[in-house]
């Protein structure tokens, strides 16, 4: 079983992961947000991990993509547009996942260095890329 460890009061950065036969080394930090029900957190590996808030057990564990040991520490944002949605970016990277279904839905090659993710609504946010800032909308279909 994995576990999360994590400390509100004095950051907001998760901690580590436990697996149960050895501890996880885990290079860079962990990026948080938070749903109804779930606490995320976005991986320097690329994983999205959902824990639930009540637990603190790993609900799912989603692998959107490998990244080298090397770009660890590379720019990455993360952002809980409503309790279904998750917005999450990786470099030039925008990806909008569904929670309830654990899917990836959208995926957007913005072409530069996303520096910063902003919540405008529960379906939009905005990628600000150095002096350049572009809106993109999840899409506005659901799966059933």
């Amino acid at each position: 079983l994995w576990q999360c460890r994590w400390i509100v009061r004095v950051s907001s950065h998760y901690l580590r992961t436990r697996y149960t036969l050895h501890t996880l080394n885990i290079i860079g930090r962990t990026l948080l947000t938070c749903t109804e029900h779930y606490l995320l957190g976005y991986t320097p590996e690329g994983d999205l991990i959902l824990w639930g808030k009540k637990s603190g057990d790993v609900v799912c564990r989603i692998a959107q993509h490998h990244v080298k040991f090397d770009s660890a520490l590379a720019t990455r944002n993360l952002i809980a547009l409503n309790n279904k949605l998750v917005a999450m970016t990786y470099e030039s990277s925008l990806t909008f996942w569904d929670l309830e279904h654990k899917a990836l839905i959208r995926q957007v090659e913005l072409g530069c260095i996303i520096d910063r993710l902003f919540y405008l609504n529960e379906e939009t946010v905005l990628c600000q890329c150095s002096n350049t800032v572009y809106r993109i909308n999840s899409p506005t279909f659901h799966i059933d």
